[in-house]
C-alpha cells in the first residue's frame, strides 16, 4: 500500500491548500450530477478542506468528506459550518464510514495517483449501489501562456521546470504519471464501464484560487508571480522539500519566488491548465 503522509499537519499548511488551489469547476459538479442516478450519498474521498465536497451541498441529499489528515477536516467542518448536510470524517479512504450499497457517487479530486487502487475499488464496490459511479478528477500541470514585465513565457516556463524535476527531484509521488496521462491508464472497476473524458478546457489560473475554477470563455485573468508561487506551495512535493530541509512555508515561498523571478520585478504571467476526469458505474445487477 502507498506511503501515507500528512502534509498539511499545520493549520497553515491546510489554508494554504484551502485558499491557493484553484477551486472545483461547475463544469465538474456539471458532470458528475449528471452521471448520478440518484443523489442521496456523494462521499467526496481526500476530501482535504473541502473545497471539492461543499459544490455538491445544494444538490445531494447527504455529502460525507473523508481525509486522513486531522488538521484538514478541521478546517473542512469550519468551512461548512452552514452546510449542515454535510458531515466530515478523519480516516482512511479503505474503510469508509458507511453501510454497504449505500452510496450514489464515489468522488476523488487528484487522489487516484497517491492511492492503492485494487484496495480502493473493493471499498468502493462495497459501498456503490448498484448503478452508482466512481469519479476521478484531475488537472494536467499549469502552462504560462503570456507574460507582462520583460520575461518570455518561455523561460518562466523552463524556471518552473527547473524547479519541479531539479530542486523537488525525488519528492514527487512515484505514481505522478496518472495525471500526465490523464487518468487513461487507470483500470476498470467495472468493465466496459469506464469513461474518460476531458471537461471544458482550458481553464484560467484567475487570482481568487480556492474559488470556482474559471473557464476560458470567463476572460484571461494575469496574476503575479507570488500568487502562482503561493500555488506550487501545495504541491505535495513542496511540503516534502519543506520537511526534508527544514524550511517553513514563508522560507520556501521566498526561494521559489527568487527563482521565478529572477530578480526582475513586476512580471505577471496568464495562465491555464486542462481538466480531466475518470469514471466508472456499478452494474445495476
Amino acid at each position: 500500500m502507498p506511503e501515507v503522509y500528512d502534509l498539511f499537519h499545520t493549520k497553515e499548511a491546510a489554508l494554504l491548500y484551502a485558499t491557493k488551489q484553484p477551486g472545483l469547476s461547475p463544469a465538474v459538479v456539471k458532470l458528475v450530477l449528471e452521471s448520478c442516478k440518484e443523489r442521496d450519498l456523494l462521499i467526496d474521498v481526500g476530501c482535504g478542506s473541502g473545497t471539492s465536497t461543499r459544490p455538491f451541498a445544494a444538490h445531494f441529499s447527504k455529502v460525507m468528506g473523508v481525509d486522513y489528515s486531522p488538521t484538514q477536516v478541521e478546517l473542512a467542518k469550519e468551512l461548512a459550518v452552514d452546510m449542515p448536510n454535510i458531515e466530515y470524517h478523519e480516516g482512511s479512504v479503505y474503510s469508509l464510514p458507511v453501510p454497504d450499497h449505500s452510496t450514489d457517487c464515489v468522488f476523488g479530486v487528484m487522489l487516484a495517483q497517491f492511492i492503492d487502487l485494487p484496495d480502493f475499488f473493493k471499498e468502493v464496490d462495497r459501498v456503490l449501489k448498484p448503478g452508482g459511479i466512481l469519479v476521478f478528477h484531475g488537472k494536467s500541470p499549469f502552462r504560462v501562456m503570456e507574460t507582462e514585465g520583460g520575461v518570455s513565457s518561455s523561460e518562466i516556463n523552463q524556471r518552473i521546470v527547473y524547479i519541479k524535476s531539479k530542486l523537488f527531484e525525488g519528492l514527487w509521488h512515484d505514481r505522478t504519471f496518472f495525471n500526465p496521462l490523464k487518468y487513461t491508464n487507470i483500470p476498470d472497476l467495472y468493465p466496459g464501464s469506464k469513461c474518460a473524458e476531458w471537461v471544458e478546457n482550458p481553464f484560467s489560473m484567475g487570482s481568487d484560487a480556492g474559488d470556482q475554477s474559471r473557464g476560458s470563455d470567463e476572460g484571461s485573468q494575469f496574476i503575479d508571480l507570488g500568487t502562482y508561487v503561493d500555488y506550487m506551495l501545495t504541491f505535495s512535493a513542496a511540503g516534502k522539500y519543506c520537511q526534508r530541509e527544514g524550511l517553513s512555508f514563508p522560507e520556501l515561498r521566498g526561494k521559489l519566488l527568487g527563482m521565478l523571478d529572477g530578480g526582475v520585478e513586476g512580471i505577471r504571467i496568464r495562465c491555464e491548465y486542462d481538466a480531466f476526469t475518470w469514471s466508472s458505474v456499478k452494474p445495476e445487477s
